[in-house]
């Protein structure tokens, strides 16, 4: 990679990304949905995976000067950083909403970090999302989801169903016997964020993730034709 390496707009990429790299087989097809100007998209290169992102928002593509709270702010673009990265072969991008597509690939891991609650999707119902998620997952692929849960569960015009989870709400979504559950678990204590680009200002979060496997076509057979079920929820110690 060349040693000019330009900074995503949202500083570091989380560590998880890292950790999920790190485990998949070398090689691996990886879909990031909003791959924003490419927060999370390096981690999967670094380990010699290809990645396939969408972006709708058009300045996170192409780069751009933009104003802020802070005053005039600098996106280098995903477009830009890929070069700088010489990861063109690694990464595909595309400059569509991947909620919208009729069709899209199957992966051996969909990445899904805050991208559930953005403004972009907010006309999306939420189970949509998540259905159109799952179905990008190849068989025996995996999916992992970072959201942003109500901070009130009552409050809908704070935070509204087609952007915020409510408590145990992902779990519904998930049939477990299709799905094995590798982590899962959601925050009742607030998370402080000190600001960054879209929301500059000191702000509290409630978060949750999910962190699941397909079960293999054979092995859903195996289940049908034995008419018996064992399912295992582990939650552990978080990522983060």
């Amino acid at each position: 990679m060349n040693s000019k390496r330009t900074a995503s707009i949202f500083k570091d990429s989380s560590k998880v990304s890292y950790v999920l790299a790190k485990s998949l087989e070398n090689g691996s097809k990886v879909l990031i949905v909003d791959g924003l100007d490419g927060w999370h998209v390096f981690p999967f290169v670094s380990y010699g995976h290809y990645v396939e992102t969408y972006e709708p928002e058009k300045i996170f593509v192409d780069g751009g000067v933009v104003a802020d709270s802070n005053g005039q702010v600098i996106i280098h673009g995903l477009r830009q950083r890929v070069s700088d990265y010489e990861a063109k072969r690694k990464v595909t991008y595309h400059l569509l909403n991947f909620y919208e597509q009729d069709e899209v690939n199957k992966y051996d891991l969909v990445h899904v970090y805050k991208s559930l609650h953005r403004e972009c999707h907010k006309e999306i119902p939420m189970e949509k999302k998540i259905r159109k998620l799952q179905d990008a997952v190849s068989d025996d692929g995996e999916i992992y989801i970072y959201y942003h849960l109500a901070i009130n569960d009552e409050d809908y015009l704070t935070y509204p169903k087609n952007q915020y989870l409510r408590t145990n709400e992902m779990m519904s979504y998930f049939d477990l016997s299709e799905w094995d559950i590798v982590m899962t678990r959601e925050r009742n204590k607030l998370r402080r964020d000190d600001g960054h680009y879209g929301h500059p200002k000191p702000h509290l979060h409630r978060i949750g993730y999910v962190h699941a496997k397909r079960k293999a076509k054979k092995c859903l057979k195996k289940v049908s034709d034995d008419h018996e079920y064992h399912f295992f929820i582990k939650v552990g110690k978080t990522y983060f």
